[in-house]
């Protein structure tokens, strides 16, 4: 019997359907273009090179720095420390959290080299907070104390008597009252290295660090509680001598304070570099990608929330090729960073960079209140206008 012999399949030519060809087409385009781009921006984008922008009345900076995000809040905006899992995710528009907070003239006034607005960036930074406006007599230049530490015996006796306390600290036989509850501040010059068109510079800020010994802190404490118990506003010479000859007694060789030692340390080459870390560290990570100069025209859209309660807000910017191509640059060699758009010394809002920019347009979302959008859109507006 004889048996059919089959066709190999072999014997047939390979063909494709149509809907195969078509996703083969999309494919190669896809790659085609993915590979254009990356060429165009590789060999012609990133090697352009373009002078570090003075900044301006509007400014839009680019900003990342390891392990913090900027929010923004009531046009405020602060600094935090996130986790690895939370760091680089969209703004979800909340209030700004305990962060350190970012003063807007600090942040500008430093990359434009101003010894004032350093000052005030770099106290903002590190956490220095006055409860009372420091008292001019009771600030204490570092180049005094170190006098006063090496020996000089009238500027000596003049730092223990603000002081409370001796040196040694050990108590004193006269006390004030109202250094007492003070203390004394401490002026720090604190050299600041800034990026600029030039090159780099150093800016000198000028902070005064609040320190207060911890027998005069003592003292303070037990006499302010007198005085709520008693309902009055200042305390007798009686009152002040018996809180402070029981808080001196209650000292002994193990728990009495170093005075010199810790007022040496604080004014100290390290301790001075530690407070120009934080600005150092923010300044060095922030570029200024547009001012008012390279816009040519902007526009505000509303967008109703996600939760449904009311809108939320975004200013689109036109911009110049130049800034386009600034914009693309940092965008590509800086994934995951956010573009703070700050108008007339107001933080607008940071949106995360969810992708490359490489057109001369870029939309600033997620800002939440409606006239704070409106006056920014209006003072980028006239700026742009009273360009030459």
């Amino acid at each position: 019997m004889k048996h059919a012999t089959p066709t190999m399949a072999r014997d047939r030519p390979f063909r494709l359907r149509g809907g195969a060809w078509f996703a083969v087409g999309v494919l190669a385009l896809l790659a085609f273009w993915y590979g254009g781009n990356e060429i165009y921006t590789r060999y012609v984008i990133l090697p352009r090179k373009h002078p570090r922008l003075n900044p301006g009345a509007i400014n839009l900076i680019g900003i990342k720095v390891g392990g913090y995000r900027v929010k923004v809040s009531n046009g405020i905006a602060t600094i935090e420390r996130v986790s690895e899992a939370s760091f680089g995710r969209p703004d979800d528009g909340t209030s700004a959290g305990s962060g350190a907070i970012i003063p807007m003239i600090g942040l500008i006034g430093a990359l434009m080299l101003e010894p004032e607005p350093t000052s005030e960036l770099i106290e903002s930074l590190v956490g220095i907070k006055y409860e009372i406006e420091p008292l001019d007599e009771l600030v204490w230049p570092a180049a005094k104390i170190k006098a006063a530490l090496q020996g000089d015996s009238a500027l000596k006796a003049k730092l223990e008597y603000d002081l409370s306390t001796g040196l040694d600290g050990n108590a004193l036989d006269r006390v004030s009252w109202k250094r007492l509850s003070s203390g004394i501040w401490i002026k720090l010059r604190i050299p600041v290295k800034v990026s600029s068109a030039q090159g780099p510079q150093t800016v000198i800020g000028e902070i005064r660090v609040p320190y207060k010994t911890r027998l005069a802190t003592r003292v303070s404490s037990d006499v302010q509680a007198l005085l709520q118990r008693g309902r009055r506003l200042e305390p007798d010479r009686a009152t002040i001598e018996s809180a402070y000859a029981r808080a001196a007694s209650l000292m002994n060789e193990k728990t009495k304070e170093d005075v010199g030692g810790s007022l040496g340390a604080l004014i100290s080459d390290q301790s001075i570099a530690s407070y120009a870390r934080p600005a150092e560290n923010l300044l060095g990570n922030v570029a200024i990608l547009v001012t008012e100069k390279q816009i040519t025209g902007a526009s505000l859209a509303a967008a109703p929330k996600d939760q449904g309660d009311g809108d939320i807000y975004s200013i689109t910017l036109d911009l110049t090729t130049e800034s386009r191509d600034r914009l693309w640059q940092y965008t590509h060699s800086k994934p995951g960073a956010q573009l703070l758009l700050v108008s007339n010394g107001i933080a607008i809002a940071a949106p995360f960079v969810q992708h490359e920019i490489k057109y001369s347009r870029v939309t600033i979302t997620g800002i939440l209140d409606e006239d704070l959008a409106n006056e920014a859109l209006s003072f980028i507006t006239r700026s742009t206008h009273n360009q030459p």
